[in-house]
Order: C-alpha cells, then structure tokens, then sequence
C-alpha cells in the first residue's frame, strides 16, 4: 500500500510539473510572438507611413483626396501593369516627357481616359493618342491625361483641379463601358488599390451579392446568355455589364457628364466611346448592333442632344479585325488596335479642331 501510494505521488507531481512547464513555455512562446507582432499606430504614425509611400520611387501614384490617386507628376518608372516599358509624367502628370506649350499658335488637345487611353500592356509609343502626333502636324499638341483605374468621375476631377487653366482646342472623353461608377478603385497604399464600396456593393467585379443593382446585373447577363450570338456580352465584368442598365446609363448622363458640358461652355468636348473585346466577338457571331453596341447608341443620342461630336470605331476596327489581332484581353487594344484606332480617329479630329 505504501509502494502504491509513493507511486500515485510522484505521478501526480510528475503530471503537475509537466503541466506548469507546458504553460511556462506557452506563455514565452505568446510573448515572443507578441514582440513580432506590429504595434498598434496611431494616426500621426499612419500620415507619415502614407507619406513616405507616396515618395515611393518605384511606384507609379499618388493620393489625391478628390481624385482618389493620379499619376506621380515629373516620374520616371515602368509602365503599368506590364513591368518593362517607360513610363513618364511631365509636371502636369501628363504622359510623357513634354511639356504644354505656351505657344498660342499651337491647338492644345486634351484625351482623358482611363486603362485603354494609357495604353495597359503596350509601350507609350505604341498608343493611340501618342501615334496620332505623329501624324498631326507641328500645329497640334496632344496630350494624354489618362490613368489606369479611373472612371469619367474621375477624369473629370483631375481635369477640373489640374487642366481647367490650359486653352484647349478640344477635350476628348473616351469612354470605355466600364467609366459608368464613380470610382471603381480608390487608393489604399501605392501596392494595394481597394475596390470601391459600389462595387463591393455588387460582389466586386465578376460576383454577385443579393443586392437590387445585383439582380439586374444577373438578369442582364442571362438574357446575353439566352442567345449564342450575345454570348460574349454575357463573360463581361460587372462593371462593363453596368452599361446595359439604362438608370446607370442615365445617371452617368445626368451627374457626369451633363454638369462638365455646363462648365466646359463654349469649349469644344469630343466623346468617343471604345468598344470591348466581347462586343466585337458579338458582332462578328452576327448579334445585332442594337443591342451589342446598346450603351454606345445610348451615348449618341445624349449627344446628339447635346450637340456634342460623338465618335464610335468599332466599324472600321471590324472591318480590319481580320488583318491582326485587336485586343490583347477584353478591353485593351494591342498595338495593332492602336494603330488601327490612330488611322481612323485622326483625320476625323483633323477637321474637327480645324474649325
């Protein structure tokens, strides 16, 4: 009895010991763990983290509180997203190195845009915008004020608080179906861009939440869907979709663009409205332009309206889709496209800005 009670002893202090030493050693692994762990910062330590981002030298934006981000004015990097072509801002955060003229001889033109404009994926020499100079004569300055990831809003923001000076010749929106939300990303940090809230609203770009904006965009998409022809508008991201809804239709209409034609006044404002990759694939399988081409018709008749230039491509980018490749994902051009975009898009502009 006594042999088994020493056992049953030293077992329990054995097991006692055992535990202690197990929660000793919990406990610094939950220290070491916790002297890792970033402290908590307060708001002055935040400002001064974003500053220092802002100045990162390798990163392409900067915040801007009503804009949400632009370009780095006077930078030099790569171009976004590809990782190896040059990248430049003029002190205007214009693309490339020039510099508006001062000259009153020369006719300013503006193109504001978003991705498509920039030109995501090919070098700066091969967009649209930089292609048509070429072809201008010395009496026409072009200028690129075009930014990944904005939307018109946007466009428009950083027209009115950086441009609005200059005496442009003409201002060119280019509209691209996904231009209808007020901001489709805004800036977190110079590595992280946050979807907007209206977006998230939705499931972000291609899900979808049981929201009122929600249901529209599924009943759009299987209507597309229905029809083998309109296919192809049925694979388009959220915010694309967004352009056969004719409330966003109008309220783009109505809170975008109808208070810039107020403002611009007597300035001449051209739109031209890009067609995807998706509703080219649609016109080729034979869908009827009426309802491939539904939101750039829309734009034309609010136009017409207002008795602004309207310019569409998509006919004579069909007609030559069969020499090279036009896109090279669904909504930007490659530089064929481009240089497609340059040859039918100048001669237009020519006489326009002539008058």
């Amino acid at each position: 009895m006594a042999m088994g009670y020493m056992y049953k002893k030293h077992k329990l202090v054995y097991i006692f010991f055992t535990i202690l030493s197990m929660g000793v050693l919990c406990y610094l692994l939950l220290y070491s763990l916790s002297l890792l762990k970033p402290k908590r910062l307060k708001s002055a330590d935040y400002a001064k983290i974003k500053e220092l981002l802002d100045y990162n030298p390798r990163a392409l934006y900067k915040f801007d509180p009503d804009v949400s981000y632009i370009l780095k004015p006077r930078f030099e990097g790569l171009r976004h997203p590809s990782g190896r072509f040059v990248h430049h801002t003029n002190s205007r955060s214009l693309l490339g190195t020039v510099e508006i003229t001062q000259s009153p001889s020369v006719a300013k033109i503006l193109f504001l845009g978003d991705s498509v404009t920039y030109g995501d994926g090919v070098p700066y020499e091969n967009t649209f915008v930089y292609r048509m100079q070429k072809l201008a004569n010395k009496k026409y300055q072009l200028s690129n004020g075009s930014c990944p990831g904005w939307s018109t809003n946007q466009e428009l923001k950083f027209y009115d608080k950086y441009l609005s000076d200059v005496n442009w010749k003409a201002v060119i929106i280019i509209f691209c179906l996904n231009d209808l939300v007020d901001f489709e990303w805004v800036y977190g940090s110079e590595k992280v861009f946050k979807m907007s809230a209206e977006m998230r609203k939705v499931g972000g770009l291609s899900g979808l939440t049981q929201t009122l904006e929600s249901v529209k965009l599924l009943r759009i998409r299987k209507h597309f869907n229905s029809d083998s022809k309109t296919v192809p508008l049925g694979m388009q991201n959220n915010t694309c979709l967004f352009a056969w809804d004719n409330e966003k239709m109008k309220r783009y209409f109505d809170n975008t663009l109808s208070p810039f034609l107020k403002k611009a006044g007597a300035k001449k404002v051209i739109i031209i409205a890009m067609p995807t990759s998706k509703q080219m694939s649609a016109l080729l399988l034979g869908a009827s332009p009426e309802i491939a081409l539904q939101p750039q018709k829309q734009l034309k008749s609010y136009c017409d309206k207002e008795s602004v230039i309207f310019l569409e491509p998509s006919g004579f980018l069909l007609k030559n889709s069969a020499s090279g490749r036009l896109f090279i994902d669904d909504v930007h051009f490659s530089a064929y496209g481009h240089k497609l975009l340059a040859e039918y898009l100048w001669p237009i502009l020519d006489t326009y800005c002539k008058n």
